[in-house]
């Protein structure tokens, strides 16, 4: 397993696991510790709340995971005060640029 990210909170956790460092800003990425001839099983992306990012990461790996996930979080649903949410809940409908719209 490999963890992937800017690195600066708790770098302590997961010794075990190897640790590629980088950022995903919207315009000035640094995903070059990725490598090019790098391969993963799958990938599963949790972060981004630019959209942008996650079209970039996912073609920069395309031809090197056998699969990728992009896990949004409950900041998408219109309603999450409510029990029993699935894919097929009304997502937010606020305007673009705002979290939970850019999750959705």
């Amino acid at each position: 397993m490999t963890l992937f990210n800017r690195g600066p909170t708790r770098p302590y956790l997961f010794p075990e696991l190897e640790k590629l460092r980088g950022i995903r800003v919207a315009g000035s990425s640094d995903l070059s510790s990725l490598g090019r001839r790098r391969q993963w099983d799958a990938v599963i992306d949790v972060w981004p709340e630019d959209r942008r990012l996650v079209g970039e990461t996912a073609r920069l790996l395309r031809d090197r995971a056998d699969f990728c996930f992009y896990v949004s979080s409950i900041a998408v649903y219109g309603d999450f005060g409510r029990s029993g949410l699935d894919e097929t809940s009304p997502v937010v409908t606020c305007p673009a640029g705002f979290y939970g719209a850019e999750k959705a």
